[in-house]
């Protein structure tokens, strides 16, 4: 469908050649920042349509014509006093920001605050990352990242002696590269909440998923261990015994930190698939080797809460088994999608390099500067996919799914008001034709 915006006077939309097709028309009346901001995010649901024509355009679109739409269907973008927030809120994160920077703290960064389904605060701080004296973005040597991921091969124990190129510093870049607003950070641990956690609402909300049931129900490589009878409402939260973590790159690596060339190529191959980090890949059974890895961990002596990462490991590959998708597939479709959110995977394939913010230079595993890849080693072992670490974004992409949860979604149907909301706007766009005109006054 077409939704047409006019930027300008009223009379202007009869002489839009075939406005007549249109969904619906937006009348902005001004061509401004501010009204062509807000025209986007009153078709998308953000703000709602109040305004009547002060005018007769035309046969079909005579004085007081006009729809009246609810806004709250996504995000809206506002000043902070239209939420209720004191109009210095600005200048206050400002001074925040300047401090950071200027101690260090941080080389840039995205702050985006939102109130109510606001957001009252949007807007991008300093460089990509640091070197040297000043914030600059920071770049690996020419050659650097595929001669220390193929250089960091060693033989196996017992075999010859490694041939391990050291590897290459980072190098100053000969412009810096600011931060925006639509650049993609490694979001870590908060994958938990915005892949994992969604993933298996929305399963539970088709029927395929159960926090009463058992890891053994659920995972057939589990249901030998100790770990079968373990319920996952008791997993989720932390207080199943589960260890906290297991670092399982230390057992694919000599002693002298090369790696094994029985895990890992530099070029991708049917047998080594999976992107562990530029100009290193690894091998196909890999999770395999990470699921029973998982399996033989031993439980924790005494019952309590410890924060662990290991049953996240294992959410995509039950994703995959009870929806039919992969893991990405799946959450693009049933929930970033339908947010308009750019939350990704391998964000290389999604984005510029550009705008992928590095997170870190890994002197230890795999000893390249990391952009785009995930910095956690346990995810970058399955591909950079994983749930609890692997997914990328911007403030804005993590913001949209949070007002989703406060909304409801997507662990349930919306609210029977939001519902109606959603039905009647969407009905309003499609099917009114000529009487499916929204002014905005």
């Amino acid at each position: 469908q077409v939704i047409l915006s006019v930027f300008g006077s009223a009379y202007a939309v009869a002489k839009v050649r075939d406005y007549d097709r249109a969904s619906a028309v937006v009348l902005a009346y001004q061509e401004s920042p501010d009204a062509q901001q807000l025209a986007a995010q009153l078709i998308f649901g953000g703000v709602g349509a109040v305004g009547k024509l002060p005018v007769t355009v035309a046969s079909n679109l005579p004085a007081g014509s006009g729809l009246t739409t609810q806004p709250g269907l996504r995000l809206a973008y506002a000043h902070p006093e239209d939420a209720g927030m004191d109009n210095h809120l600005e200048a206050r994160v400002d001074s925040i920001m300047v401090q950071a920077l200027a101690a260090r703290a941080t080389p840039g960064g995205q702050v985006l605050i939102a109130r109510r389904g606001v957001v009252v605060l949007r807007k991008s701080y300093g460089y990509q990352a640091t070197t040297g004296a000043v914030a600059l973005p920071l770049v690996a040597a020419p050659n650097a990242s595929s001669a220390s991921a193929a250089g960091n091969f060693g033989s196996e124990p017992g075999g010859a002696s490694a041939t391990n190129q050291p590897a290459l510093p980072p190098t100053r870049p000969a412009s810096p590269r600011l931060v925006q607003n639509t650049d993609l950070y490694d979001l870590a641990s908060l994958t938990k909440v915005l892949a994992a956690t969604p993933a298996l609402l929305k399963l539970q909300e088709q029927g395929q998923f159960s926090p009463d049931s058992t890891l053994g129900q659920y995972f057939p490589f589990l249901r030998k261990t100790d770990k079968a009878s373990l319920k996952l409402r008791d997993v989720l939260a932390h207080q199943a015994g589960l260890p906290a973590w297991i670092p399982f790159w230390k057992a694919l690596a000599n002693n002298d930190g090369t790696l094994r060339r029985r895990w890992f190529r530099a070029d991708s191959s049917a047998r080594f698939p999976l992107p562990v980090a530029r100009g290193l890949w690894g091998r196909q059974d890999l999770p395999a080797y990470i699921y029973g890895q998982i399996g033989a961990a031993p439980l924790t002596p005494r019952p309590g809460y410890v924060y662990s990462d290991l049953s996240f490991y294992l959410y995509p590959w039950l994703v995959r088994q009870r929806s039919g998708q992969a893991f990405e597939a799946f959450l693009a479709q049933q929930v970033y999608r339908p947010l308009g959110s750019n939350l990704h995977f391998q964000p290389l394939h999604h984005a510029l390099a550009s705008r992928l913010v590095p997170t870190e230079y890994d002197s230890l595993f795999r000893r390249q500067l990391l952009r785009g890849y995930v910095d956690d080693e346990g995810a970058a072992l399955l591909g950079g996919v994983s749930g609890h670490a692997g997914l990328f974004g911007s403030a804005n992409d993590v913001a949209q799914l949070a007002q989703a949860y406060a909304w409801g979604l997507p662990a349930a149907p919306q609210p029977a008001e939001r519902q109606h909301r959603a039905r009647r706007v969407g009905r309003q766009l499609r099917a009114f034709g000529l009487h499916g005109h929204v002014f905005l006054g």
